[in-house]
C-alpha cells in the first residue's frame, strides 16, 4: 500500500459502496478530521482501508498514508507511541525530538485511526492539539461514537441495501456469495432467491453479520439458516465479533441512555419524534437522548425528509431486548400501542394513506402482540386501518389480518361500530380477491350495523356498487354509487364525494359514454385536489387517461397515464399503478412503439397484479397482453394469455368473457381453424347478450367479418372457392377494442390479398403482376420478374400506371401526371416532359410490356383487357419462373 502500513488491514475483496468511496474521498479533501461513523459490523474499517489504499496509490498525500489501529491504546503515551510506530516507515528529512513533530516537514499526510470507540475522549483531546501543531495532517477516524470536537466532520455509513425484491447484482447478495463460496465452494442460491432475500433483510445488510451467517453454511442449508435467523440472532454466535462490538457499545452507555434505548425496542420499522415523545420516558430533553444514541451509532436517523425518522437495527434491537428491564420494556410497549391505536383510527377515518404507510411496521407489530396476548379488539382496530394499504401490502394479507381478529373475538364481543368498519373493509378486500358472494355478505351486514353513520353507509353502498360493476351490471352499480353520493351530500366529506364520483365514472366509461365519464372524473378531481387526496387524485388522472385513450386521443392519454402512474408509484400503490401501466402499454402499442417495449410494460403489470391477487385486474391485463401478442403474431403466447384471462373473467368479470372469446375466434381464424373460430363467435355472442358493452359488441361484429375474410383466404389457398370479396366492415365505433378489431381485420384482408396474388400467379401465367410501388413486374406469359429498383423513374411511372388502372380502368394517365410520378422533385418543361415519358415508356415496352402499355391522345394506360395483379410482396425475382 505504498507508505501506508497494510499489516492490520482486512485482506478481502472490497464489494460495493462506490458512492460512499467517492463521497468520503471528497470529504477528506475538504476537512482535517473526518470521523467515519456507523453501527457495529457495518464495515467502517473495511471502507477506510479501501480509501487509504486508493489514496496511497495517488499523489495527494506526499507525506504518506498511514494506518494506526487503536485497540491497544490506553493513555496519551500509548496513543502517541502507536501513531509514531504507524508513521515510522517514512523517514523524516531531518531528525526531530518532540513526539510527532517529524510529520510537519513531510508534506500533506493521511493518518487513519481505526477503532477509536474506547478512546473517544482521549483522542478528542489529542486532536484538539494536533490540529494546531500538525497542520499538514488529515485524520480519518473509524468509530461507533462521535468525537464531538471542533473541526470534526461526521461521515455516517449505513448497511448495504436489502430490497424486498431479490437483486442478484446487489452489494449484499454479492458479498454473501463471496463469503459463502469461501466456506462452501459449490454454493449457489439458484431456486432459493426468496430465502436469500429474506436472510439478507434479517441481517440488516450488515457486512459482518453477512460474513458470520455465511460461515454457518458449513453446517446449515440456506433455507435452514434463514429460518434460524428468523427466530434468533444467536445463530451468529454469542461470542462473535459482532456480538462483542454491540456489547461494547452498550457497556459504554450511561444508564439513562440504556433506559431510553431499551424503550425504543417497542418500535418496529422506524419512528418519528412525536411517537418517541409518546412512548419513551426520559429524565432530560428528548432530543438530547436521540442525539446521544445516534452519536453512539445505536440509532439510525433519516433527517433529509419533511420529518426525521429513527430506527434501530435488528441485531441491536435483539441484544437490547435481552438486556433491558422487562417491566420497562413492557410499559413502553403499552404506551406504543396506545399511541398508535389512537393514530391508526384517525388515519383510517381521514384516509391518510401516507401516515399508515409510514407506520405500517409499527401497526403490524401491535396486531401481532395483541393476537399473541388474546386482545383481538386492538388487533382488529389495526387491521381495519391497514386495509387501506392493500394495493401495496396485498389484498389477501390484509384480509387475513381482519379475519383472524374477528374470528378470535366473535362479533358479539366487539363494539358494533368497530365490527361495521371491519366488515366494510373486509368486503372491499374480498371483492378485489375475487370472492364476490362473501364480499356482498360483508357489505350488507355492514349496512345493517351502520344505520345513522352516513360516511360508513356510503362506503358500504359504494362497495356494493363496485361489486355490481365487477359483475358487469353497470346500471345497478351506478344506482348504488349515486345513492352513496346522495348520502355523502349530507356530510362535509369532500374526499369521499370525490372518490365516489371517480368510481361512478367507471360505469359510464364501460358503457361507452366517455363524455359522461369525463364529467364525473373532472368533478371528482376538483374535489380531491381541494382536500389534497393525492391517492384518488392519481387514480382519477389515470382514469381520465383511459377515457382519452378510448376516444382515440392517444397523445393526450399518454400524458395523463404517465402522470397518473408516476403519482401512484410514488404512493406505493402497486395495484392501480399496474392497471395504469397496462393501458399505457396499449397507448404505446397504438403509437407503434417497439414490440419489446410494449411487452415489457405488460409483463411487469401482469406479474404485479398476480402477486397482489387482484383477479379482475389481472384478467383484464392478461387479456390486453394476449391481444397485443395476437397483433404481434405471437399466436402461442396469445393463446396462453387469452385462455388464462377467460378463466379469470368467468369468475370475476363476466362482461369481459364475450370480448375474450371474440379474440380467441380471431386467433383461431388466423390459424385457419375456422370451425373453432365460428364456435368461439357463437359463444361470444351468448356471453355478451346480458351486458351493455357497445364497444365490445362492435369489436365482436368486426371479428365476425374477420372470420369471413380468413375463411375466404383458406378457400383461395385450397383452390376450393373463387376469391370473392368478403362483406365490408361495420361502421367504425369509438373505443380501444373496436380499433384493435379493425387492425386485425385489416391484417386479415392483407393476408387474403396476398393469398389471392399467389393463387393468381400460380394458376395463370397470363396476368400482368406489378409491385404497388413499381419495384418489379412480371409480364404476361413471362417466367421471370424484372427488377426496376435501379431504374430511377421507370418504377414510379409503372406504379402510377398500375394504380390508375386499378382505380379507373380504360382511362389514360396524363403526361404531366407521369412526369410528376417519375421526377417528383424536378421542374420539367412541357416538351422535355413529353420526351422523358416517351423514353421511359419505350424502355418499359422493351423490357417486356410492349403489348401491355397503350397510348391515348392525352397520355398512357395499361391495357384494360390484360388481367392485372398489384402486390406488396417483396419476392425473390428468380422464383417467379
Amino acid at each position: 500500500m505504498g507508505s501506508a502500513r497494510a499489516a492490520h488491514l482486512p485482506n478481502r475483496t472490497f464489494v460495493g459502496r462506490a458512492d460512499d468511496v467517492v463521497a468520503l474521498e471528497a470529504r477528506l479533501r475538504e476537512a482535517r478530521i473526518v470521523t467515519l461513523l456507523g453501527p457495529p459490523g457495518v464495515g467502517k474499517t473495511h471502507l477506510a482501508a479501501h480509501v487509504a489504499r486508493r489514496a496511497a496509490e495517488g499523489d495527494a498525500y506526499p507525506g504518506g498514508v498511514h494506518w494506526c489501529a487503536l485497540t491497544s491504546v490506553r493513555d496519551a503515551t500509548s496513543l502517541v507511541g502507536a501513531i509514531r510506530e504507524a508513521t515510522a516507515r517514512v523517514p523524516a528529512p531531518e531528525p526531530h525530538d518532540d513526539d510527532l513533530a517529524a510529520l510537519r516537514s513531510r508534506g500533506r499526510s493521511l493518518i487513519v485511526l481505526d477503532d477509536a470507540d474506547a478512546q473517544v475522549e482521549l483522542l478528542g483531546d489529542a486532536l484538539d492539539d494536533w490540529q494546531q501543531s500538525l497542520p499538514e495532517v488529515t485524520w480519518l477516524v473509524t468509530s461507533r461514537r462521535r468525537l464531538a470536537r471542533r473541526g470534526e466532520h461526521c461521515f455516517d455509513i449505513g448497511p448495504l441495501p436489502t430490497p424486498e425484491v431479490f437483486d442478484p447484482t446487489g452489494d449484499a447478495a454479492t458479498l454473501f456469495a463471496l463469503y459463502a463460496r469461501s466456506v462452501e465452494r459449490d454454493f449457489s442460491w439458484e431456486g432459493q432467491e426468496a430465502e436469500l432475500a429474506a436472510l439478507l433483510r434479517h441481517l440488516d445488510g450488515l457486512p459482518l453479520a453477512i460474513e458470520l451467517a455465511a460461515a454457518r453454511l458449513r453446517v446449515l442449508s440456506l433455507v435452514q439458516l434463514e429460518a434460524a435467523l428468523r427466530e434468533s440472532y444467536q445463530i451468529l454466535g454469542l461470542d462473535s465479533p459482532l456480538h462483542r462490538a454491540i456489547e461494547s457499545s452498550w457497556t459504554q452507555l450511561a444508564e439513562p441512555l440504556r433506559r431510553g434505548l431499551a424503550q425504543c425496542t417497542a418500535f418496529r420499522g422506524g419512528f418519528g419524534l412525536d411517537a418517541t415523545g409518546a412512548v419513551v420516558e426520559v429524565e432530560g430533553p428528548l432530543l438530547d437522548l436521540l442525539q446521544d444514541l445516534r452519536d453512539a451509532s445505536l440509532l439510525r436517523a433519516t433527517v433529509n425528509g419533511p420529518e426525521a425518522r429513527y430506527e434501530m437495527l435488528g441485531v441491536i434491537d435483539a441484544f437490547v431486548t435481552e438486556r433491558a428491564d422487562p417491566a420497562l420494556s413492557r410499559a413502553a410497549r403499552e404506551r406504543h400501542e396506545a399511541h398508535f391505536l389512537a393514530r391508526a383510527s384517525a388515519w383510517h377515518r381521514e384516509g391518510d394513506v401516507d401516515a399508515l404507510r409510514r407506520e405500517h411496521h409499527n401497526l403490524v407489530a401491535i396486531h401481532r402482540r395483541a393476537m399473541d396476548s388474546a386482545r383481538p379488539r386492538a388487533a382488529l382496530e389495526v387491521a381495519v386501518a391497514l386495509s387501506l394499504l392493500a394495493p401495496s401490502l396485498g389484498y389477501g394479507w390484509c384480509e387475513a389480518l381482519i379475519t383472524t381478529a374477528l374470528d378470535a373475538a366473535g362479533r358479539e364481543a366487539l363494539p358494533e361500530p368497530l365490527v361495521a368498519r371491519a366488515l366494510e373493509a373486509r368486503g372491499t378486500l374480498r371483492r378485489f380477491l375475487g370472492r364476490p358472494a362473501e364480499s356482498e355478505d360483508d357489505l350488507r351486514a355492514c349496512l345493517a350495523l351502520a344505520q345513522g353513520d352516513a360516511p360508513l353507509e356510503a362506503r358500504a353502498l359504494s362497495g356494493l356498487g363496485n361489486g355490481a360493476a365487477a359483475r358487469g351490471c353497470w346500471s345497478e352499480a351506478r344506482d348504488r354509487l349515486s345513492e352513496a353520493l346522495a348520502l355523502l351530500a349530507t356530510t362535509s366529506d369532500l374526499a369521499a364525494q370525490g372518490r365516489t364520483r371517480v368510481m361512478r365514472a367507471a360505469t359510464w366509461f364501460n358503457e361507452d359514454e366517455p363524455d359522461r365519464a369525463a364529467r364525473d372524473l373532472e368533478d371528482g378531481l376538483a374535489l380531491l385536489r381541494e382536500v389534497g387526496d393525492r391517492h384518488f387524485e392519481a387514480i382519477a388522472a389515470a382514469s381520465l387517461g383511459f377515457v382519452e385513450l378510448a376516444r382515440g386521443r392517444t397523445a393526450v392519454a399518454r400524458t395523463l397515464l404517465d402522470e397518473g402512474r408516476a403519482m401512484l408509484q410514488s404512493l406505493d400503490d402497486e395495484h392501480w399503478s399496474a392497471v395504469t401501466q397496462g393501458y399505457l402499454a396499449l397507448s404505446e402499442h397504438e403509437q407503434e412503439a417497439p414490440p419489446a417495449t410494449v411487452r415489457a410494460l405488460l409483463d411487469e403489470a401482469v406479474t404485479t397484479l398476480a402477486r397482489l391477487g387482484v383477479k379482475r385486474a389481472e384478467g383484464v391485463t392478461r387479456g390486453q397482453r394476449g391481444l397485443v401478442r395476437l397483433e404481434q403474431g405471437d399466436l402461442e403466447g396469445a393463446s396462453a394469455d387469452l385462455y388464462e384471462a377467460l378463466r379469470l373473467h368467468r369468475a370475476q368479470a363476466p362482461d369481459h368473457v364475450g370480448l375474450t372469446l371474440a379474440w380467441l375466434a380471431a386467433l383461431a381464424a388466423e390459424k385457419g381453424e375456422l370451425t373453432s373460430a365460428e364456435a368461439h363467435l357463437e359463444r361470444a355472442r351468448e356471453a355478451l347478450e346480458p351486458h351493455r358493452r357497445p364497444g365490445f359488441r362492435a369489436a365482436l361484429d368486426i371479428v365476425g367479418v374477420l372470420v369471413g375474410v380468413h375463411a375466404a383466404r383458406v378457400a383461395v389457398a385450397n383452390g376450393t372457392e373463387s376469391p370473392e370479396t368478403p362483406p365490408p366492415s361495420p361502421a367504425p365505433h369509438p373505443g380501444l377494442e373496436p380499433r384493435a378489431a379493425q387492425r386485425l381485420e385489416a391484417r386479415a384482408r392483407r393476408a387474403l390479398e396476398a393469398t389471392r396474388d399467389r393463387a393468381r400467379r400460380e394458376l395463370d401465367r397470363d396476368v400482368l403482376v406489378i409491385h404497388e410501388e413499381g419495384r418489379w413486374f412480371r409480364a404476361p406469359g413471362a417466367n421471370e420478374g424484372v427488377s426496376l429498383r435501379r431504374r430511377r423513374a421507370l418504377g414510379p411511372i409503372l406504379g402510377a400506371l398500375g394504380q390508375a388502372r386499378r382505380q379507373q380502368p380504360g382511362r389514360a394517365l396524363a403526361i404531366d401526371a407521369l412526369v410528376a410520378a417519375g421526377w417528383p422533385s424536378e421542374r420539367v418543361m412541357a416538351r422535355a416532359g413529353i420526351d422523358r415519358v416517351y423514353n421511359a415508356v419505350a424502355t418499359l415496352r422493351r423490357l417486356g410490356l410492349r403489348d401491355a402499355i397503350l397510348r391515348r391522345d392525352n397520355g398512357y394506360l395499361l391495357d384494360p383487357d390484360t388481367e392485372l395483379v398489384m402486390t406488396r410482396e417483396e419476392l425473390d425475382l428468380s422464383a417467379h419462373g
